[in-house]
């Protein structure tokens, strides 16, 4: 998600956009896996 914003913010928008963009993507990932009945695993991250 840092990356997801640095790169919200590199391209000019705002902190509070960058920053409602990442919450917005916690909120459907979370939507998702409820509907699913999933558990969260994250990924390694990748260089």
């Amino acid at each position: 998600m840092a990356r997801k914003y640095a790169d919200l913010r590199e391209r000019g928008k705002p902190p509070k956009v960058a920053l409602t963009a990442v919450m917005r993507k916690l909120v459907v990932l979370a939507n998702a896996l409820l509907k699913q009945d999933r558990t969260w695993t994250p990924e390694p991250v990748r260089a």
